[in-house]
C-alpha cells in the first residue's frame, strides 16, 4: 500500500525539522568548541537552522491539520528558497577564476585575525596565497 501525499509531506517537513535542529545544533557545537570564532558566520548557520525549522514546522502543521492558510505560507517560503538556490547557481556559474580568486582575497582581508587563525589551523595554511604545507613540519 502506498502512502497518501499527507503523509508522504508529513514525513518531508518531519526530516526538514531534523535538518534544521541538526544546523543549529552544529553551529551552538562548533562556537562551544571555539572552532568558528566569527559570530557573524555562526549568526547566519544558525539562522539558515531557524529558517529550515520554521518551514518544517509550517509545513507539518498545514499538512496535518489541512490548514490552507498555513500550507500557501509554506509554499511561498519554498518559493523563495528556489529563487534563492536559482539565483546562487546562476552567480557561481557566470563568476570566472579570477573574479573567484578577487572575492576570495577581499573576503580574506576583511576577516578579523581570529577567524584568519582558525582558517590556517584548520586548513594547515599560513596565509592566503602560500603554500599548503604541512604544520607539523614547523613544529
Amino acid at each position: 500500500m502506498l502512502p497518501s501525499s499527507k503523509q508522504v509531506l508529513l514525513a518531508l517537513n518531519v526530516f526538514y525539522m531534523v535538518c534544521g535542529i541538526i544546523v543549529i545544533a552544529v553551529a551552538a557545537w562548533a562556537k562551544a568548541g571555539s572552532y568558528v570564532s566569527s559570530l557573524s558566520i555562526l549568526g547566519g548557520v544558525i539562522a539558515t537552522g531557524v529558517f529550515m525549522l520554521l518551514v518544517g514546522i509550517f509545513g507539518f502543521i498545514g499538512a496535518w491539520k489541512d490548514l490552507r492558510k498555513l500550507l500557501i505560507l509554506y509554499m511561498v517560503m519554498l518559493a523563495i528558497v528556489f529563487v534563492i538556490q536559482f539565483a546562487v547557481s546562476i552567480a557561481a556559474l557566470a563568476i570566472g577564476n579570477t573574479q573567484a580568486l578577487d572575492i576570495a582575497q577581499s573576503g580574506w582581508c576583511s576577516l578579523d585575525d581570529g577567524s584568519k587563525n582558525d582558517l590556517q589551523s584548520g586548513a594547515t595554511c599560513f596565509g592566503f596565497q602560500t603554500q599548503m604545507y604541512n604544520a607539523s613540519t614547523y613544529n
